[in-house]
């Protein structure tokens, strides 16, 4: 099964998502990879939108069964969340990890 964990603020805006396939990995190594990651990479932990600094995980859970099946869903998620940095004015490059 495919599922989507995010890292959202209390407001719901999507810091960061990731889809991971429940066969192989479990929500909680994948929320230590993340945070692995954030520390690794100097990850500013807040909302670019309305700037709390108060941050959770949420999982979607899917009916996809693989990735491929995933994958539009994924792509429309990372659309919505250009979409809405682009509203807030936040530039393209602060949306990735360096």
């Amino acid at each position: 099964m495919i599922n989507i964990l995010k890292l959202v603020c209390p407001k719901d805006h999507c810091i960061m998502a990731a889809g991971y396939n429940t066969d192989n990995k479990t929500k909680a190594e994948l929320i230590d990879f993340i945070e692995q990651t954030k520390k690794k990479h100097g990850f500013v932990p807040y909302c670019g939108i309305c700037m709390t600094t108060k941050l959770h995980y949420e999982e979607i859970v899917t009916t996809f069964n693989t990735m491929p099946e995933a994958q539009p869903l994924i792509e429309k998620l990372a659309i919505d969340n250009a979409d809405a940095m682009n509203i807030a004015g936040i530039p393209p490059e602060q949306s990735r990890l360096n």
